[in-house]
């Protein structure tokens, strides 16, 4: 029985995508040494999509062709997302999103990124909803941003766009939140306006030191889960022993897929199909903690999300 993989192993997505291979292997060891799913092993087919859309979508529709291929993790951006994710239906092939996604979803998709509420939530407790406070959504996809935008709102905070931050008023402090493929132009991580940014994935901490100043990181944020418990701590403690290197969001998620990808099988076995792991994980995905994404109905119970400064991630 096999599980895919389809994330970043070349390019400047490359550390997210060893970052969450090693979080399903961690998985994929632990379940075969458990003696797999009705005694059979579970074996990993990972692809590399570069980042790029058309990638990840060749890469996509490869799995689906694959019979033996019961369920997906990734990709790993909206942008791949958006358009790897139409190739799945055909083949109903159940896929585990963990990346922000405000895309038409099959009953094939599930996402176990935190909502834009989780988001707005987390950013509320950390930075306030002072009226010298206001915050700025830098996304791409157009539906994300939306989405976001209402979110904060929603948690009373100020948000401006356009015409408004191009001459803030005296006295407000701009806090840019940046999607994951628009921060790559470094202009607004630089741009001294921005008070804060906040960076909607941990993953490219590297990229991101290697384009900041060191003097501009502690105005850098990325979020991460922060999970609690025996069986995080065990998991934290394979994943840096394999990696030398605390687990981020990432591989949180990766590892939080691949077993719920697990429980799916113990449900529906010995008729293991594509048609019935899709009817498994939506009545698990029914019972999860609004905002918290599917992650946290199997393990990571209670997951919540904050805002790390750069400078204090490994």
């Amino acid at each position: 029985m096999k599980i895919g993989l389809v994330a970043p192993f070349e390019g400047a997505g490359r550390e997210l995508g060893y970052a969450v291979l090693a979080a399903v292997q961690v998985a994929i060891r632990e379940r075969n040494a458990a003696g797999g799913i009705a005694g059979r092993p579970i074996e990993l087919v990972a692809l590399n999509d570069e980042m790029d859309p058309y990638t990840a979508s060749v890469q996509m529709e490869k799995l689906g062709m694959d019979d033996a291929v019961l369920g997906v993790i990734g990709p790993w951006s909206p942008g791949t997302a958006y358009h790897a994710v139409p190739f799945t239906g055909k083949y109903g092939l159940p896929v585990m999103l963990a990346v922000p996604y405000a895309g038409w979803l099959s009953e094939n998709i599930f996402v176990l990124a935190p909502s834009p509420s989780a988001f707005a939530q987390a950013a509320q407790m950390q930075f306030g909803s002072t009226p010298d406070v206001a915050f700025e959504t830098r996304i791409e996809d157009e539906e994300l941003r939306k989405k976001m935008q209402e979110a904060f709102v929603e948690k009373g905070l100020r948000v401006v766009e356009g015409a408004e931050t191009a001459s803030p008023p005296v006295g407000i402090s701009l806090i840019a939140v940046l999607g994951q493929e628009d921060f790559q132009d470094d202009t607004v991580l630089q741009d001294g306006r921005y008070a804060r940014v906040l960076v909607l994935y941990g993953p490219y901490a590297p990229l991101l030191r290697r384009m900041l100043s060191r003097e501009r990181w502690p105005a850098v944020y990325v979020w991460r889960y922060v999970c609690q418990g025996e069986r995080y701590r065990q998991f934290a403690q394979q994943y840096v022993r394999k990696t030398g290197q605390a687990p981020l969001a990432p591989a949180v998620q990766g590892y939080g897929a691949a077993r719920l990808l697990f429980q799916a099988m113990d449900a529906v076995r010995p008729e293991l199909t594509r048609y019935r792991m899709r009817a498994a994980l939506k009545a698990f995905s029914n019972d999860q903690t609004e905002g918290q994404g599917a992650v946290g109905m199997d393990w990571c119970a209670g997951a919540t999300v904050e805002w790390v400064p750069l400078s204090e991630l490994p």
